[in-house]
């Protein structure tokens, strides 16, 4: 009688293998590399920069949150991926963000700076957004998207220092953003079982200063609440970011 019960063991071991391999066959990845820049370099704790007014800046600390990845298919279909990520140039690992995906014909992708209006009032949470992390105000407030903080010599704060913790989800200052990306109409975003759809995000910080809304350390060393100027500075710092190529791998 054993060797049966060994043959079914064997058996339903196999089968569970099989099980197994596939998924992995069926499986894809979209990868999200980011590279922060300033100055045309790359954009580091303690290292010195100047603004496009020539203001010194060196930074200290930088965070944001990055999350909500959608992928279009050619035939409409959409793959979003429920997730937050968070950004942070003292950890360069979370440069790379990795999310499992179905294989197919991608045309969009679609993701969003900031975190959504039900995740600010759902209460403690864990992972990326638990607030032990430093990146949340209050229950009213929610969470601070980006946190930019250094010394300047152009700030008139205590020991020069310049702070810009950015949030708002409340309309009409909401500091959420929505970035996109369009792949070409060919081969290029086709993502087979195995493969991994590789985006590279350059995201220049001269253009925080420099963008639709002008951010001068001597005027403005501090940006602590959410509100208008707040808004303004998201609108700048959705400009940073662009798509500086793709593919599959």
């Amino acid at each position: 009688m054993k060797y049966p019960l060994l043959s079914v063991l064997l058996l339903t071991l196999f089968a569970a293998c099989s099980k197994d391999n596939s998924r992995e066959d069926k499986a894809a990845w979209l990868e999200i590399r980011l590279s922060p820049e300033m100055n045309s370099s790359a954009f580091q704790a303690n290292a010195n920069y100047s603004n496009i007014y020539g203001e010194l800046l060196r930074p200290t600390s930088f965070k944001f949150y990055l999350g909500q990845f959608k992928l279009t298919k050619t035939d409409g279909s959409i793959v979003s991926l429920d997730q937050y990520n968070l950004v942070d140039f003292n950890d360069t690992a979370s440069f790379r963000i990795r999310m499992e995906v179905s294989p197919g014909q991608y045309s969009h992708l679609q993701y969003q700076f900031g975190v959504d209006s039900a995740r600010n009032v759902s209460g403690v949470q864990s992972g990326p957004l638990d607030p032990l992390l430093g990146m949340f105000w209050t229950w009213n407030s929610g969470y601070i998207f980006l946190k930019l903080e250094g010394n300047s010599t152009a700030s008139n704060q205590a020991n020069g220092k310049f702070e810009y913790h950015i949030g708002g989800f409340r309309s009409p200052y909401s500091a959420i953003r929505t970035l996109e990306t369009d792949f070409a109409a060919d081969e290029s975003g086709q993502l087979g079982s195995g493969q991994t759809l590789r985006v590279n995000l350059s995201v220049q910080m001269d253009n925080f200063f420099a963008g639709a809304h002008p951010l001068r350390i001597a005027d403005t060393a501090t940006v602590m609440t959410p509100g208008e100027r707040a808004a303004q500075i998201a609108d700048n710092f959705a400009a940073c970011f662009s798509t500086t190529n793709y593919q599959v791998q």
